[in-house]
């Protein structure tokens, strides 16, 4: 199914635009906020579009949501991140995203997961992750191994690390991304380009 990356009370602006930069480049379906409308103002909203580096108008839809279940209507199924390894009920225990994805290609699928409909992927703020609330509304739970003893990553590096292992297993692109045109460089560009690459051969 799409992937739609929902962040959960995100606090820095540049990571928003961080992760709509990385959700541009795996092709994910949409990018939610769950957010207060106060703290998404044009200051916020600014410092996240140049954080994403150009990508902002690359992902089909961004919306703002009151809450985890708003941002997540019309997903099969809410996957939430985790930097703890706990058991929550419903969930069940994290797994690593190589073994989440993988058991969408074992039959039969997962009973939760409905494969027609885009897959929520969940991710908690900064400071503090989701909070217990928001985990009791996932069917699944994942969590990046990180062997080098300092498990907390970027927000961005989080959603990064999971869009990529999702799309290598399969989750297709938007179709809008399919459908718009890549951006080319003047031609004249182009060919000082290659002339100086053949300058230095």
């Amino acid at each position: 199914p799409p992937l739609r990356v929902v962040l959960v009370h995100p606090e820095q602006p540049r990571n928003v635009g961080a992760v709509i930069r990385a959700a541009a480049n795996f092709g994910a379906e949409s990018v939610r906020l769950v957010i207060d409308a106060a703290i998404w103002d044009d200051e916020y909203e600014r410092q996240a579009r140049v954080a994403s580096a150009g990508a902002w108008d690359h992902v089909p839809s961004i919306q703002q949501h009151d809450t985890l279940e708003a941002a997540a209507t019309g997903c099969g199924m809410i996957a939430g991140t985790t930097g703890k390894l706990r058991r929550v009920p419903g969930a069940g225990v994290p797994q690593t995203p190589e073994e989440f994805f993988a058991a969408w290609q074992q039959p039969p699928p997962p009973p939760t997961w409905e494969p027609a409909l885009p897959l929520a992927l969940a991710f908690g703020s900064e400071s503090r992750g989701l909070g217990a609330e928001e985990l009791d509304q996932c069917h699944a739970l994942i969590q990046i191994p990180t062997p080098g003893g300092f498990p907390s990553l970027n927000l961005a590096q989080a959603v990064g690390v999971v869009l990529y292992e999702g799309t290598r297993q399969g989750a297709p692109p938007a179709p809008q991304l399919l459908a718009k045109p890549h951006a080319h460089l003047p031609v004249e560009i182009l060919e000082g380009t290659l002339t100086r690459w053949q300058n230095l051969l």
